[in-house]
């Protein structure tokens, strides 16, 4: 056989034509490829390397070359040992001279270049170091010919990284590229015997799997991990088997295959103000806290319900100006009024006009019943006028609806979605000009005539209001008319009048033979009372009939604008000096022409507003002025990533009982829903549908009459103003791919089953523990306290001799965090201020953490800063003056970053260094503080800092998460036996451990287990070991077999020696839990040939959805009772030990309002009552926490029972309603029925 070597190797290019470039380029070229093939060829390294480090090296002081010498005997065994050589080509480098240190050793540094590309060069995605450059290939391949005596050369590595699309046309493009250079090359007498690309299929890309290289593609998220063939593997099939390049292998082209393979809410009318009022306070009470409003239900609905997607011709067509296609009014004004993001258009978008086949596709592989999409009038006419008739658009939507109905989805079609052509807007001003209804009513029966045989279900308008307001009241959209007080009036006018028309053109000549129905859809967001004060309960309804009854009132009710509607506008136009109103009248002629012009009624509804009376002046005419509210997003519901978007489910529930209410429950199809989430991974999309949709199946069980729901949207598409920013699709659209490659995102699987399950069918799982709380008193020695930690409370991280943690650290490292703990909430300075808080609430004890690295900068005893003991020692005095027990924790994750150098955790002699620190802190503060921890949540040091490495110090190491474990335990048991010899009888010491209750998915063996093995590997992995010596069984078990399995020759879960297990063993006086969720497990067979600790457990978690979750941590849902269970799984399992809860808490975003909160308290700690009375051992319960704080990633999360302003200079701290019922807890001591029926006062909305 032969052997040899394979190099990588990027081409150098210089950048210029300088003699300094030119040496530089080569230079580059022998510091990579010369490095490693010179010695293999000559016997030394190359002489300009040899050169450039020898003498830098004498610069630097250094009494020897950095680059070693070859002795003889090594030069004689070296020359020529190999047989060919492989080279790793992908890209080309521009080089330029650059002097660079010569007194810093490094390898870039003794090159004297820097690196660049040119922006021409097409690049990889999401790899923008790899631009493709095919010709650097045959330079490479040239220069070992000519400089290395032309060996065999094989090419070993050469391929495409981009982000995982199945229509890879760019990676074709690549391959054929390259290797069609090899083939130059061969030609031009290099000795290239093969060519291998890079790689069969994706894999892990060592430090991620974002990077998608694969001629298959791999599905990482199928157990199985199926592959796939994208289009490359049929393309290098189809080169390999014709052994080089002809006209089809140059002018192949990427199919477009299925995706499928990827993933498969007065019933009244104004009559009098009594009545008025009397109406609107039964609605919106009725619908304030309407049954299960925050549960989640199960259940199907009707037979025949619609499952489909939107899209709308603009957004997604492209194809602006072609085979005949006329202006639009947005083609105009994207081009034109600089308004959109980027100066972005849709003139190719999707390029849906071309890849109709596609998308429809997409549509079967999803499952859905229907599909709504729109006509471009101008595309169909384009002059607005059926003696424009384009054939082409003709042909294009017969088309695109034959395909549909194909594949048996059902074409639902809008005839106006915001596309006017130009030339009626340019000829009489578009929807402001009474000619304009005369021109829809011929273009919708030139529809209904061309493809109603097919279409059953017909839209008029989408979104009237966004139409006249952004169109021609704001200018924002198109055409950009900015008539303020005029202008939407006037087109709602014309654009009503053309709906009446087109419906009665329908209805009079198609209706009989063709069979299909007709409606409109409005926009509608649901309007929340901000209080039940008549005002803004008023101020609401009036919300609700500027938006929705608008168009609503005329169409489903009684041909005309709302009374409200018009009494406003009109009393506002006759103050403002007008001698009518600036609303136009409807005839009774046409009032009676309007009035039930509807088969059924369209809604697209996304989001919620609160609603205040704000009367506005009369001076201004406009839409905003005349409504007199004013609109707000309460904090609570989370954002998206667009503004406007809040995300508020049970809204959708309400908006749709008003309209059954309000307008006798005509039939109505939710024609939009979604929320832009621009991750593959879109798990913000999911768990939006998943509860917008739940609770339009309450809706359903409430009476409605909803027929279906269209998602928004198939893909991601031109989202107007925002133009590509923001990304609504659930499939992913690759913009920057000339071939627009669509990718089903996560959610494409999850809508999927719930068209195939039509809801949400009852889930086949055990019945959960019921959840009733009690009355009763806790014990009179119990324990009520609030807890935080230095890092994220103390800021001033670098003052008074503190040194650097590795906190520090990790956050001022970019992309780890959103934030610094740098300042915090300055409690290092403001640490009385927070005193003063607790004793304002009657909190009389709290737990803190001290800083390592305030008290000992470098980790060491031997550098002790006593600014910091004196810092702890003036918090310690003043809280025990104000009558506060401390409890304090001595390692809070905040590690000194000087021994995370010499590997931190992983590292035994950490063992000694935490003993000293330890005994430091003893010895300062121990005659007053008498209640130690030794360590908060030891898995997440061990798991967050040293596996996944999310936490500081950031080390993704798949086999480090024990040692560190290991190491933390060695740590606690050293410093509770200095504790105990050294301090006898001053005081407690123990250690928290963050614990879930694990909740059996079913009452299989399997599933049990497995719930059992996760609180082994979670709680038991700490607590197992000093109850008893030794890890858990079940862990060892586990571990030990798939170690073995792996190759590993000993367990990666260390054992304990005897004299070790000796000093664990009953190494603690109380147990401190930190306990926030509870979890779904399931037992599944994870990979045992990798290794990693959630693979150890063979097991995957989840949470029921119809538990309620914090905002915006929606990983953490509200399940009480898992707080008893655990309590009394300690009681059986560990003998029953003095336990205290040492945090637990709820993060509710930023709400000064904080019923949840509230809820979340209650709960859990009645049902730590319950454990007691139960038997349960439990001293204490610390509320997680004071103050919002840094919460490790950033500022986001709000778990603080009292809320800072961090925009605030002086971080000014405000009392929730949650820390009043805190108080009122403590005071009571336990629950009596007004500890029970605590709520927040409504009036802190208000206020915030």
């Amino acid at each position: 056989g032969k052997i040899g070597i394979t190099v990588d190797i990027q081409w150098g290019y210089p950048k210029t034509n300088k003699s300094e470039d030119v040496d530089a380029a080569k230079r580059a070229v022998d510091f990579r490829l010369g490095w490693f093939l010179h010695p293999l060829v000559y016997g030394y390294y190359p002489p300009s390397m040899r050169s450039a480090v020898d003498r830098k090296s004498t610069q630097q002081g250094l009494p020897h070359s950095r680059l070693p010498n070859f002795t003889a005997s090594e030069q004689q065994l070296i020359t020529g040992a190999f047989d060919f050589i492989g080279i790793n080509q992908y890209t080309t480098y521009l080089v330029e001279y650059k002097k660079l240190s010569d007194t810093v050793p490094g390898y870039y540094n003794d090159q004297d270049a820097v690196f660049g590309f040119d922006p021409e060069w097409p690049k990889g995605y999401p790899a923008s170091d790899f631009p493709s450059v095919p010709w650097g290939m045959r330079f490479v391949l040239e220069h070992v010919r000519d400089t290395y005596k032309n060996p065999e050369v094989i090419i070993t590595e050469s391929g495409f990284v981009d982000n995982g699309t199945m229509q890879d046309q760019n990676r074709i493009e690549c391959i054929r590229n390259y290797s069609n250079n090899v083939l130059q090359a061969i030609n031009n007498g290099c000795n290239v015997k093969g060519y291998f690309v890079w790689t069969l299929m994706d894999d892990f890309e060592w430090v991620d799997y974002i990077k998608k290289f694969g001629l298959y593609y791999v599905n990482f998220d199928d157990p199985e991990r199926t592959r796939y063939p994208r289009p490359s593997a049929f393309f290098y099939s189809k080169l390999i088997q014709t052994r080089g390049f002809d006209k089809d292998i140059l002018n192949f082209r990427a199919c477009y295959h299925n995706p499928s393979d990827v993933d498969k809410i007065l019933l009244w009318k104004v009559r009098s103000s009594y009545n008025l009022l009397r109406n609107l306070q039964i609605c919106f009470r009725n619908f304030s806290h309407p049954k299960g409003r925050d549960e989640f239900v199960y259940g199907t609905f009707p037979p025949g319900f619609e499952w489909g997607l939107a899209t709308s011709a603009y957004q997604i067509e492209g194809g602006w100006n072609a085979d005949g296609k006329g202006p639009s009014i947005w083609d105009v004004f994207v081009h034109s009024s600089g308004k959109i993001n980027q100066n972005q258009t849709g003139d190719v978008s999707c390029d849906s006009y071309h890849q109709y086949k596609a998308d429809v596709q997409l549509l079967h592989n999803v499952g859905v019943t229907v599909y709504r999409f729109s006509i471009s009038w101008p595309r169909l006419m384009p002059d607005g006028t059926p003696a424009s008739l384009n054939q082409a658009g003709v042909d294009y939507y017969n088309n695109l609806i034959n395909e549909l109905i194909k594949y048996n989805i059902k074409p639902f079609v809008t005839l106006y979605h915001w596309d006017l052509p130009q030339a009626l807007q340019t000829k009489y001003g578009g929807w402001l000009n009474d000619s304009v209804v005369d021109d829809f009513r011929n273009y919708a029966d030139k529809c209904f005539e061309l493809f109603g045989d097919r279409v059953k279900m017909w839209l008029t308008h989408n979104e009237p209001p966004v139409t006249c307001s952004s169109g021609y009241e704001y200018g924002n959209f198109a055409p950009g008319i900015h008539q303020p007080g005029f202008g939407a009036y006037r087109c709602s006018y014309n654009l009503i009048k053309s709906h009446a028309a087109a419906y009665h053109t329908y209805d009079s000549k198609y209706r009989a033979k063709q069979g299909g129905h007709i409606g409109i859809t409005l926009n509608v967001d649901w309007m929340e009372p901000m209080t039940e004060s008549p005002d803004d309960l008023y101020a609401s309804y009036r919300a609700l009939d500027f938006l929705l009854g608008w168009f609503a009132n005329a169409i489903l009710d009684n041909g005309d604008y709302p009374d409200v509607m018009k009494m406003y506008v009109g009393e506002k136009s006759r103050r403002q000096g007008y001698s009518q109103s600036r609303l136009p009248e409807f005839t009774e002629q046409e009032k009676q022409y309007n009035k039930g012009t509807f088969d059924f009624v369209g809604i697209n509804h996304y989001t919620s507003n609160l609603i205040s009376n704000h009367p506005n002046p009369y001076s201004k005419p406009g839409l905003e002025n005349d409504k007199d509210i004013k609109s707000f997003k309460d904090l609570s519901w989370p954002r998206s990533n667009s503004n406007w978007l809040a995300v508020n489910p049970w809204g959708m529930r309400k908006i749709l009982n008003y309209v059954k209410t309000r307008y006798n429950n005509p039939p109505i199809y939710i024609t939009e829903n979604g929320i832009p989430d621009d991750q593959l991974d879109d798990e913000q999309r999911i768990n939006y549908y998943q509860r917008y949709l739940n609770e339009a199946l309450k809706a359903v069980q409430d009476g409605v009459n909803l027929k279906g729901y269209m998602a928004w949207s198939l893909m991601d598409n031109f989202e107007w103003d925002f133009g590509y920013s923001i990304k609504f699709g659930m499939h992913q659209v690759d913009f920057n791919d000339p071939n627009r490659a669509r990718t089903p995102r996560k959610s494409v699987a999850m809508y999927t089953k719930i068209i195939k399950d039509n809801g949400f069918p009852l889930k086949d799982m055990s019945t959960y523990p019921e959840d009733n709380l009690i009355q009763g008193k806790f014990p009179s020695d119990f324990m009520f306290g609030v807890s935080t930690a230095a890092y994220q409370i103390e800021g001033a991280w670098n003052v008074d001799g503190k040194g650097v943690s590795i906190w520090d650290n990790f956050t001022h490292t970019p992309g780890k965090t959103h934030g610094t703990g740098d300042v915090a909430d300055d409690s290092y300075y403001k640490y009385s201020q927070d005193i003063q808080l607790l004793k304002d609430l009657g909190i009389k004890t709290i737990r803190i953490s001290i800083s390592w690295t305030r008290l000992l900068p470098d980790g060491t005893i031997d550098n002790i800063n006593q600014a910091g003991i004196d810092h702890y020692n003036k918090v310690i005095n003043e809280l025990i003056a104000n009558g506060i027990t401390p409890f304090v924790t001595l390692y809070h994750w905040d590690l000194p970053q000087k021994l995370q150098d010499d590997g931190g955790w992983l590292n035994r002699t950490i063992v000694q260094r935490y003993h000293d620190y330890a005994n430091l802190c003893f010895k300062s503060f121990g005659d007053r503080v008498k209640h130690w921890i030794t360590f908060n949540e030891p898995f997440c040091i061990s798991y967050l800092g040293y596996e996944s490495g999310v936490h500081a110090p950031g080390i993704k190491n798949n086999t480090a998460v024990y040692i560190a474990g290991h190491n933390v335990l060695l740590s606690h048991t050293a410093a509770y036996r200095l504790f105990q010899n050294s301090y006898p009888g001053q005081g407690k010491v123990g250690i928290t451990l963050d614990v879930l209750w694990e909740y059996p998915k079913t009452n299989s063996t399997e599933d049990v287990d497995a719930a059992y093995r996760a609180i082994d590997f979670k709680f038991g992995w700490f607590l197992h070991p000093i109850v008893y010596g030794e890890y858990p069984p079940s862990m060892r078990s586990a571990v030990d077999r798939k170690s073995k399995l792996q190759g590993f020759p000993h367990s990666r879960l260390p054992n304990f020696t005897m004299a070790e297990r000796q000093m664990i063993t009953g190494a603690y006086d109380f147990i401190g839990i930190n306990h926030y969720t509870t979890n779904i497990v399931e037992y599944k067979k994870l990979s045992d040939t990798v290794p990693g600790y959630y693979n150890d457990q063979d097991a995957v978690f989840s949470l029921d959805p119809k538990w309620p979750k914090g905002i915006p941590t929606s990983y953490f849902a509200t399940v009480p009772w898992g707080m008893r269970y655990i309590l009394e799984y300690i009681k059986d399992m560990y003998k029953n030990p003095e336990v205290y809860v040492t945090e637990n808490g709820f993060d509710g975003c930023g709400t000064m309002l904080d019923q949840g909160r509230i809820d979340y308290i209650k709960g859990y700690s009645n049902n730590v009552l319950q454990a007691i009375n139960n038997g349960c051992n439990v001293k204490g319960y610390f509320v997680w926490t004071l103050i919002d704080d840094f919460e490790w990633l950033g500022y986001k999360d709000r778990f603080g029972l009292f809320y800072v302003d961090f925009t605030d200079p002086n971080l000014s701290r405000y009392p929730r309603s949650s820390a009043f019922f805190y108080a009122t807890l403590i005071r009571t001591r336990g629950f009596d029925q007004a500890v029970l029926d605590f709520r927040s006062c409504k009036t802190y909305i208000v206020n915030q």
